[in-house]
């Protein structure tokens, strides 16, 4: 299965979530998604990046899981 290269930069894919950028690099921190890097080290966020992400903020927000919560549904 061939993976889909990062397209979006950060502050795009923040744009796109209406997330702040912060949240993103929180959740990169804790291991729930992994974006791309490009060789200047910018984060590339693919279109499963962004679904994934969707389903999390999902998860957080309408749910009220915890990140912990979140790890469980997502294993």
């Amino acid at each position: 299965m061939e993976m889909t290269r990062g397209l979006y930069i950060i502050s795009v894919a923040a744009r796109l979530l209406e997330m702040h950028p912060q949240t993103l690099r929180k959740y990169e921190r804790v291991g729930l998604v992994m974006p791309e890097r490009s060789g200047g080290m910018l984060r590339l966020y693919s279109p499963e990046d962004i679904v994934r992400l969707r389903l999390i903020k999902h998860l957080v927000e309408d749910l009220e899981l915890n990140l912990a919560g979140v790890e469980l549904v997502l294993t």
